[in-house]
């Protein structure tokens, strides 16, 4: 987003040569101030011992990481609801297996007391 200073709102709509002017004036003054940022940015980064060049490969091999990790987690979540599912599951069948042992056990003990009975009787 382009934002103009207030004196750009006031271009004189009769002379369109000054209106012009003033436009390559203010392009001439943001070039100069981002000539002047980058300078900056080039002289800090010169500070860190590396190049603008080292910096823009470390940043890009930063985000290729950070890509890498996002897409690892994102597996990770659907491993996970998986394996929530998995264990839903598996509680299920324990309950189902647990009452089915319960009626084993009490159909084992009805056997043992009619086996008792009949070798009491017999």
């Amino acid at each position: 987003m382009i934002v103009f200073p207030e004196s750009l709102n006031d271009l004189p709509t009769g002379n369109p040569e000054e209106a012009l002017r003033m436009v390559e004036q203010y392009i001439k003054y943001m070039c100069q101030r981002t000539d002047w940022a980058m300078g900056n940015v080039t002289k800090n980064v010169s500070k860190a011992g590396v190049s603008s060049a080292e910096m823009y490969i470390l940043l890009t091999a930063l985000q290729n990481t950070v890509s890498a990790l996002q897409s690892t987690v994102n597996s990770q979540s659907a491993s996970i609801s998986s394996l929530a599912q998995i264990v839903n599951t598996l509680s299920n069948d324990q309950t189902t297996l647990a009452g089915r042992v319960s009626t084993l056990e009490t159909n084992y003990a009805a056997l043992e007391q009619r086996v008792t009975a009949l070798e009491n009787n017999g």
